[in-house]
């Protein structure tokens, strides 16, 4: 009878912010960049998990869409913590009714 447990992390992150000027909910369509805003998220990121493996965490796994702003999302992890992520269509977004549509706030508001 094996008595002992081990403990599991998984991480969760969300893609960065995207470059999206025309307002499109781009939900599952591909081409969508990260902004220079979302670079520096993920950056930021990436940094704190080394900052965690330095401190000990043992971080052996990387998942991502395949999507390009989560691949774009994962690029920073992969060099800082030499891992290569692995796309994984299990991890996509959901589907959205409103895919590909406009959004306007003044017409949400009404």
């Amino acid at each position: 009878m094996n008595t002992s447990s081990a403990t599991v992390t998984v991480h969760l992150m969300r893609h960065g912010e995207v470059h999206n000027p025309d307002r499109i909910v781009y939900g599952r369509l591909p081409n969508y960049h990260l902004s220079e805003t979302g670079q520096k998220m993920v950056r930021l990121s990436a940094e704190e998990f080394k900052r965690r493996a330095e401190a000990g965490a043992n971080i052996v796994h990387l998942v991502c869409s395949p999507l390009t702003r989560t691949r774009e999302s994962a690029a920073p992890i992969e060099e800082l913590l030499g891992l290569v992520a692995q796309p994984d269509e299990r991890v996509i977004e959901a589907g959205n009714y409103f895919e590909g549509l406009h959004v306007n706030k003044q017409e949400l508001l009404g």
